[in-house]
């Protein structure tokens, strides 16, 4: 799978800027989610440049594992796999990040979020709160949109619409 550079350089910027205990696949993602839904209602793009899939914890990255891992292979970031006892994952940044890597629009709107998601929230809340409209709406393991979807209606939708339409005005006179 290849990734979009932007959003590799959002995933190291995100585990650059959070305590490695405060983030773990959940947050991650979440913070990805949600950065990228505003970006996209604000500008018509996102962030990253990439898509989502419907999991049972929310939003995910399409190929998350598979990004993560090619990001400790660049050694970009590292995972610690037993946190607090538990087999749960943290993510830790190198120790520098570029910040030029990221627009400043973008950065403000990810740390937003990196400040809702870590402070606000558990994984688990945060997770249930993705579980919106568009999730529901999406079938498990399906892309996810990141908003409204333009639909163009087809030449026999519009005559179908101008039919009712006519029958509607005969019927009113």
């Amino acid at each position: 799978m290849l990734f979009p550079e932007k959003l590799k350089k959002a995933v190291q910027y995100v585990a650059f800027k959070c305590d490695p205990y405060d983030l773990g696949n959940v947050r991650l993602n979440k913070i990805l989610w949600k950065s990228d839904v505003f970006m996209h209602m604000k500008r018509g793009e996102s962030i990253t440049g990439w898509r989502y899939k419907k999991k049972p914890y929310g939003p995910m990255v399409d190929g998350y594992h598979l990004l993560l891992s090619e990001l400790e292979d660049q050694g970009i970031i590292s995972r610690n796999y037993d946190f607090k006892g538990k087999r749960e994952i943290c993510l830790i940044s190198a120790d520098t990040c570029d910040l030029n890597n990221l627009p400043e629009e973008e950065r403000n709107i990810l740390d937003s979020f990196i400040d809702y998601v870590t402070n606000q929230h558990t994984a688990q809340s945060i997770s249930e709160e993705s579980h919106d409209s568009f999730y529901d709406l999406t079938q498990d393991d399906g892309i996810i949109p990141l908003g409204p979807i333009r639909i163009e209606p087809s030449e026999g939708d519009i005559q179908w619409a101008r039919q009712v339409i006519d029958e509607y005005d005969q019927v009113q006179t």
